[in-house]
């Protein structure tokens, strides 16, 4: 079954439309650099630096926790009723940490694999 389907099938509820996922933009991208700016991690003019991606990344990570916990104490104080969007907090939550680990297990196992590659 298609996402397409599967949103078809979920109806006009705006809360389980599944959102387009969009192409890297030039800030999403890294560009090839040379000179002194391959060896700071710099790019060329407009782009993003990799430490920058991945800052960003993280900062919107942390967001996501902070909105689910903000979110779980709102129900557990009584200010909010709505405990469809907390779990939906809750889920997003745990989805962006499981998939930032995944990240960085990857990332460790490819650096240890160019570390092992005999010269």
């Amino acid at each position: 079954m298609t996402i397409e389907a599967i949103t078809a099938a979920a109806g006009h509820a705006t809360e389980w439309a599944m959102p387009q996922i969009e192409p890297l933009g030039p800030e999403g991208q890294l560009e090839s650099s040379s000179g002194a700016d391959a060896v700071s991690g710099a790019t060329s003019a407009g782009g993003s630096s990799f430490g920058d991606v991945l800052t960003k990344a993280v900062g919107e990570l942390n967001q996501t926790q902070v909105d689910a916990a903000t979110e779980a104490q709102k129900l557990a104080t009584g200010q909010t009723s709505d405990v469809n969007s907390v779990v939906m907090a809750a889920e997003h939550a745990q989805m962006s940490m499981a998939l930032a680990a995944t990240v960085r297990d990857k990332s460790v196992m490819a650096i240890n694999d160019i570390l092992r590659t005999q010269v």
